[in-house]
């Protein structure tokens, strides 16, 4: 096998066609020819159609759901028609910068790299509208990337996402493949980072793995969305690992913890007393409902016309939070998980 055998792309996708053809092309721009699985998670639009005229670049199988499946599933299915000893998993709207997959495939090639798993640089998109709340997500970014890169030779579980993440396939196989009890938005990537881990597969980052983001949470009604699905899958991931302290701690199912008023910012303080607020479900109900959303809202705003940005960050944290407590709260209402665990909001 040459050495562009060795990788396959899998790029689940759910009515992507307004997405995938960009994510193709640059994928084909920084390796011609390249093993690309497609999965179709059963998208009513022309998503596989789109794929097979922009995958032009690439050695492109597209699969095809009957029925929506989810991520995990179509993920798994991409793992499972990849024939290399290596898989890169990647979103359908990331856009991949020049080198990325030769730095995933060096990083692979060096003396530690099988038992290894890659994580790359996820950015955002340059041309966003300037304005608070894209500074808010830029300044969110270069967190994470600060954070990963002061541990970037043995990366924390909680940080495995799998927007650009390369994997030896076999450990994949080995782990169980994704789980797919955890079937909506979020926290499928960070289950199988747990089972890595526990397999002895350390996670990587590679900073000079660079690919755009181009269809994240760009507004705040999106990311209250998609935190709210995150939600809804939480006690399913704490289900899916009882015995685990941490996975609780990482879920916030108990809140943020006490104040360390020698060691806390003066940030992380308000964030810790906010959260204990939502701990109250009369506090959670009153927020999450519509009258709640729009006095949060109309703060919001407010902030936005003043430079306290401190202030107003902290304010959209709060908004994050309540959307991911009340999907907490409506997965309990609807049974979603069985047993209902302790100490998750009421």
């Amino acid at each position: 096998m040459t050495a562009a055998s060795q990788l396959t792309a899998v790029i689940p996708s759910f009515r992507g066609a307004a997405r995938i053809g960009r994510t193709l092309r640059a994928l084909a721009a920084d390796a011609p020819g390249l093993p690309t699985v497609l999965v179709d998670d059963g998208s009513d639009d022309d998503t596989a159609r789109v794929g097979e005229r922009d995958g032009g670049g690439l050695r492109l199988e597209v699969v095809r759901h009957a029925a929506n499946r989810g991520r995990a599933a179509a993920r798994n299915t991409g793992v499972l028609a990849a024939r290399t000893e290596w898989v890169l998993l990647l979103d359908d709207d990331m856009e991949l910068g020049e080198g990325t997959v030769a730095a995933h495939r060096a990083a692979q090639d060096a003396p530690e790299g099988a038992r290894r798993a890659f994580l790359g640089r996820i950015l955002l998109p340059r041309d966003l509208p300037p304005g608070p709340f894209t500074a808010f997500l830029r300044r969110e970014a270069e967190d994470r990337h600060r954070k990963l890169a002061a541990q970037r030779e043995d990366v924390p579980w909680a940080h495995c996402l799998t927007g650009q993440l390369s994997v030896r396939r076999q450990a994949l196989l080995d782990c169980g493949l994704f789980d797919e009890a955890l079937s909506g938005y979020g926290f499928e990537d960070i289950e199988i980072g747990i089972r890595l881990r526990r397999a002895g597969v350390r996670l990587t980052y590679l900073p000079d793995a660079r690919s755009i983001h181009r269809a994240y949470a760009l507004d705040l009604r999106r990311l209250r969305e998609r935190t709210y699905e995150s939600g809804l899958g939480a006690l399913r991931l704490a289900a899916a690992h009882p015995d685990d302290p941490e996975v609780r701690r990482f879920l916030r199912l108990e809140g943020m913890g006490s104040i360390d008023l020698r060691h806390d910012s003066t940030f992380l303080m308000a964030m810790r007393l906010l959260n204990r607020l939502l701990q109250r479900p009369r506090v959670l109900r009153g927020l999450s409902g519509r009258g709640g959303q729009r006095l949060l809202d109309g703060v919001v705003a407010a902030l936005e016309r003043f430079p306290a940005r401190r202030t107003r960050h902290l304010a959209y944290h709060f908004v994050r939070d309540v959307a991911y407590y009340h999907g907490i709260a409506e997965a309990r209402a609807r049974d979603r998980v069985t047993p209902v665990l302790p100490g998750s909001v009421r």
